[in-house]
């Protein structure tokens, strides 16, 4: 008999997750965010597919073996795939109905929502998902798959927040005003966004994911 943390035993595996399925040839930093209602990460990746992961229908491969094998071996870590079915066995139980979201793309997503706060949560993630899947392939077409994934975090903080500022953008990734605003102009270029109104006081809409 002995007792076992439910929130250890998950938040180990959302952990372990950044380093050992890490790309960590991309400068992109990885991230754990903790708010009031949900903990999320982002993490770079390889991806092999794109969109919400389905625990009873996906193929786990190794991105870091040799990472892989030492978390194992300091018990932090089960047989490869164990970590995305432990995470959809546990969340439920931790918030009680809660369900996770492992989203996979260039940057990997895992959202454990820490209250029900209803259907407009998910219904927020996967209209975001989409989005992006759709701009996605308009990069593709006019970039070629190397495309800069620079793009990615300015359009979601106007998918969130319309009236986001060039400057708010800069400093969420750590770059000039002057860099983030070139960003914006080629998306704008590329008839992916708008810009509503002046500069002050007006808003962005995103015309491009049609």
């Amino acid at each position: 008999m002995e007792r076992v943390s439910l929130r250890y035993q998950l938040f180990r595996e959302i952990d372990s997750n950044l380093l050992i399925h890490r790309e960590f040839a991309n400068r992109f930093p990885a991230k754990l965010i903790i708010e009031k209602d949900w903990v999320r990460t982002e993490n770079w990746s390889l991806p092999r597919g794109w969109g919400a992961i389905d625990p009873l229908n996906f193929a786990p491969y190794p991105k870091n073996p040799v990472i892989a094998k030492f978390f194992k071996e300091i018990g932090r870590a089960d047989e490869l795939g164990s970590g995305v079915r432990n995470v959809f066995r546990y969340t439920p139980v931790y918030t009680r109905g809660g369900k996770p979201e492992l989203i996979e793309g260039d940057v990997f997503k895992a959202v454990v929502p820490l209250r029900v706060i209803g259907d407009n949560f998910h219904s927020s993630l996967n209209a975001w998902e989409e989005v992006r899947r759709k701009v996605r392939r308009k990069f593709v077409e006019k970039f070629g798959d190397k495309f800069a994934e620079s793009w990615e975090k300015p359009l979601e903080m106007i998918f969130h927040d319309r009236n986001v500022s060039a400057a708010a953008i800069a400093a969420e990734m750590g770059l000039t005003s002057r860099a983030v605003q070139k960003q914006l102009a080629k998306m704008k270029d590329m008839g992916i966004i708008e810009r509503v109104g002046a500069d002050r006081g007006g808003y962005w809409v995103i015309v491009g994911a049609n």
